[in-house]
């Protein structure tokens, strides 16, 4: 999981910052937990894919959202079927693009 998360970060382009690297030992550390890269690249494509479709700009919020979705990989395992990864982890990165609408006090002081 550690090489599927740097060959991760390259790919999108990211630099390495104090953030991005404790995403990375996070994903490596719950690897323990049942996550393996059969059950997180399709959840990864479904929160790359939701970045891609929504307005959202590639910073570093949703590259952390992409990176946590992946801690969906355990919960997703007992749904059979890659799609269903792909629409869950859809679903859970374009969350944060809305809630600030339905959630209004979260943006005060």
């Amino acid at each position: 999981m550690r090489l599927l998360s740097i060959i991760l970060v390259l790919g999108l382009g990211v630099r390495i910052n104090g953030p991005i690297m404790g995403v990375i030992l996070t994903i490596v550390g719950f690897a323990a937990f049942g996550k393996h890269p059969f059950n997180s690249i399709p959840v990864v494509l479904g929160a790359i894919l939701a970045v891609a479709l929504t307005p959202m700009e590639l910073t570093l919020g949703p590259i952390l959202a992409i990176f946590f979705v992946t801690g969906l990989a355990p919960l997703a395992l007992s749904f059979q079927g890659g799609l269903t990864y792909i629409i869950m982890a859809l679903l859970l990165a374009s969350l944060p693009l809305y809630y600030p609408h339905y959630l209004p006090s979260l943006n005060q002081i």
